[in-house]
């Protein structure tokens, strides 16, 4: 398995997620999960970078990796991939990086 750097902003944006399902939607196992899924996801593509959808439009470099509603932002590392945001795929991702 590759490596997973996170940056600040990341962690925050996860963290969110798990309070709106957990706490707004009363739904703590669906947070869990989604956490889960989210960790599982970047752990594949942790040996896989270039595997994500391009997004050079945005950011060179940067990829997007899809896990249910979300979207998650990497750029390729040596030996892994950088989580720089995780974001619901309704918001304007453009304005996020």
């Amino acid at each position: 398995m590759g490596r997973i750097i996170r940056t600040a902003q990341a962690f925050e944006d996860v963290l969110e997620i798990w309070r709106y399902l957990a706490i707004d939607q009363k739904s703590p196992q669906n947070a869990d999960r989604m956490l889960e899924r989210i960790e599982q996801t970047l752990q594949f593509f942790s040996d896989r970078p270039q595997i994500g959808i391009p997004m050079d439009h945005i950011r060179p470099g940067l990829r997007a990796l899809t896990v249910s509603s979300y979207v998650l932002f990497i750029e390729p590392v040596e030996g892994g991939v950088r989580l720089l945001r995780v974001a619901h795929g309704s918001r304007k991702l453009e304005d996020l990086l």
